[in-house]
């Protein structure tokens, strides 16, 4: 099994914290995403890299020479990364977005980008942003605008623009015992924890992977739902945040690359429209 750098710096966070649940909030992940992870690099490496305790997971002694032979892999593949590429000028790049970025961002920065490159072919790859993330780092893409990246050696993260995500319907009261989220996302299952801790609780709950089903969901006034500021402002009907002191989250929208990237006037100009797409939509 081929090990992924993604998955060696997920191990990287859980030794550090010696906790899923932390390590998991501070890669912006959830937490059965990060299970995975060590799942398949405990597999690749043929044993167990942690035992649990009581004072949270320690590593095994496979788990210590694995942290020490990784960090010098790690330091390679940065090494790696950095060499700029001396292949010629692309005809066609692989751009990876989220697909409810997608829906707000998307468009204007095509239309940047072919102020200057009216004959550039893209490809538009849509997944989840660790998915993209990962594919940069693997690169199986040229670039990605990705929400909240982990950093990671020989990658370059770029902050392109805020969002926040809250909890919105057609009024700003709680007038619904349904919510409607995305189970996947971290942000949903910080935010319930947020709400639980608030003694807010609903009896019932809807479960979709697309934001743009739960915006619909909201809309029809079927609950309350859990979403980016920016995805619920593409609302047909006037969508509110719930509550004056509700819990929110922040986003981070970036653009994610390796090193020699933006250092060729292609990829330069690439990230210029990501910043200048940004830059005019700063005011939402």
């Amino acid at each position: 099994m081929i090990l992924s750098p993604q998955d060696v710096l997920y191990f990287h966070s859980i030794a550090e914290t010696e906790n899923l649940r932390a390590a998991a909030e501070r890669l912006h992940v959830t937490q059965p995403a990060l299970s995975h992870s060590l799942k398949r690099l405990e597999e690749a490496a043929g044993g167990s890299l942690f035992e649990r305790t009581s004072k949270g997971l320690k590593l095994t002694l496979l788990g210590r020479r694995f942290l020490s032979e990784s960090r010098a892999a790690l330091a390679v593949w940065s090494k790696l990364s950095s060499v700029a590429e001396e292949n010629p000028v692309p005809t066609r790049l692989k751009i990876g977005m989220h697909p409810s970025v997608a829906t707000y961002f998307v468009s204007d920065f095509l239309k940047e980008i072919r102020k200057t490159y009216q004959n550039l072919g893209l490809d538009l790859i849509h997944g989840l942003s660790r998915d993209l993330t990962r594919m940069v780092i693997e690169g199986e893409l040229d670039a990605a605008v990705a929400i909240n990246p982990v950093r990671s050696p020989g990658l370059v993260i770029r902050e392109l623009l805020t969002d926040t995500v809250a909890l919105v319907g057609l009024r700003s009261n709680i007038t619904s015992d349904h919510i409607i989220y995305d189970p996947a996302l971290a942000q949903s299952q910080w935010l319930l924890k947020a709400l639980d801790k608030k003694g807010v609780h609903f009896t019932s709950e809807t479960h979709s992977g697309n934001l743009e089903v739960i915006r619909s969901l909201a809309e029809a006034g079927l609950g309350v739902a859990i979403l980016p500021l920016r995805v619920a402002a593409l609302s047909r009907v006037k969508l509110q945040v719930v509550g004056t002191d509700g819990p929110i989250y922040r986003d981070r929208l970036c653009f994610v690359c390796r090193p020699h990237f933006p250092k060729n006037t292609l990829g330069g100009d690439v990230l210029q429209a990501a910043k200048t797409v940004a830059q005019a939509s700063a005011q939402i």
